[in-house]
Formats: structure tokens, sequence, C-alpha cells
């Protein structure tokens, strides 16, 4: 998945997220064991929830978000939280072993200063 997201920049195309900062490139790094790129990808990608949080000053869901704009949101019955199973450790995506040494500090992957005003 990091290969094929980093050559589709390469070819010029710009990956879009909602919250990917704060957690798809975290989680996907963890899985993948491949930090560095995933810090560059999220460094180079749009992330919507950021750009909500700059402008509103906190963070909103992507379902509120679509409802905002009176699209449908999530269908009934879907729940993006996590439950976690008796033992008390979250499912993991890849299941096995963490590779790469665990989580990463959120800090990692915070986007440098614009003077674009976005």
């Amino acid at each position: 998945m990091v290969n094929y997201l980093a050559r589709q920049v390469q070819r010029g195309y710009t990956i879009v997220s909602w919250n990917g900062v704060g957690f798809a490139f975290d989680i996907l790094a963890e899985e993948s064991g491949m930090l560095k790129e995933c810090q560059r990808l999220a460094g180079e990608h749009i992330d919507m929830m950021f750009y909500a949080v700059c402008v509103l000053g906190y963070g909103i869901g992507l379902d509120a978000a679509a409802r905002g704009m009176k699209l449908q949101g999530k269908a009934e019955g879907i729940c993006g939280v996590w439950r976690r199973p008796r033992g008390g450790r979250r499912p993991r995506a890849g299941g096995g072993r963490r590779r790469g040494g665990g989580r990463l500090r959120r800090r990692s992957f915070s986007s440098p200063q614009r003077g674009d005003g976005m």
C-alpha cells in the first residue's frame, strides 16, 4: 500500500484524506514498518480534517462534515469505533506482531507551517 501510494504521488496524484495525519498514516506506518516513507507521504498530502481544525479550531468527524454538506453521511449500522476484545488490546488490521517498534508519536507527522493561507 505504501509503495502504491508513493508511485501515485510520483505520477502527479495528490493524496487527500480525512484525519490521515492523526490516524491513517500512523496505522499504515505501524503495519508496514515504512516509517520514513509514511512520514513523507503524510507531510505531502492534504488532510481535510486538519484543514477543518485550522479553520474551526476543533476537529469534527467525517459523518458530521458530510451531514453539514447535506450529504447522506455514514450508512445506518456503520460504526467507526473499535471495540476492545476481552484481552483489552485493540484489534490489529494486519494481525500478528508489531513491526517498526510500535506506535508513532503524532508529532512525527506534523505539517510544516504554510504561508499560503491554505
